[in-house]
């Protein structure tokens, strides 16, 4: 009976997964970025099933290795909550909707691509996938950023971006070093705070 039950619970997880990434899939303009606002709405608000943390380091993730945003945050959510199939539910969930209204939309600016209402109507659609975007950057600079060492990666991360225009990839595996760095440098200075409490006692 338990594994029964188990059973069940796990099929209704994996249906949910594939009808929640469909949903944010197919009204969702933008991808990735501008996803994320709803994902955490879905599955920390509305669900439960993660925590708002956990939104920042799926984010954090997903950027880092190869691939499509919107997939690789299907893959791993799904992937935590319901193993394999579940990563594949929430995968094919994200994907199906894109693939559908690409191939219809590719087909609609064959036919009218240069109509100026259809210029304009894409023009609205970026200004609020912008907003999105911005609601994202918002969302988990509130949750990441606390103190001067967080502030000093983001600063210098998003200098070592414009200005100079470092690849990504290393901008990220440095952020990475960094971090670790820090955390080692923290242990230190806490463990050298006891060892010298404990000489004075």
């Amino acid at each position: 009976m338990d594994t029964e039950h188990t059973d069940n619970n796990t099929r209704n997880r994996v249906l949910v997964l594939f009808w929640t990434f469909f949903k944010i899939s197919a009204l969702t303009v933008g991808g990735g970025f501008a996803m994320i606002p709803i994902i955490e709405e879905e599955f920390v608000r509305r669900k439960k099933w993660i925590t708002a943390e956990d939104i920042a380091d799926v984010i954090a993730i997903v950027q880092s290795v190869p691939g499509v945003i919107a997939a690789n945050a299907a893959v791993f959510i799904g992937y935590r909550m319901a193993g394999f199939v579940g990563a594949l539910a929430g995968v094919i969930g994200v994907v199906t909707p894109a693939f559908v209204v690409i191939v219809t939309v590719a087909a609609c600016m064959t036919q009218w691509g240069g109509h100026p209402w259809l210029d304009h109507a894409f023009i609205g659609v970026r200004s609020g996938v912008c907003a999105l975007i911005a609601l994202s950057v918002y969302s988990m600079g509130k949750k990441i950023i606390k103190g001067r060492f967080e502030w000093g990666l983001v600063v210098s991360a998003f200098v070592s971006l414009v200005l100079f225009r470092v690849n990504p990839v290393w901008v990220i595996a440095a952020a990475a070093l960094l971090g670790l760095a820090g955390c080692w440098w923290g242990i230190r200075v806490c463990c050298g705070s006891a060892t010298e409490e404990g000489e004075e006692k």
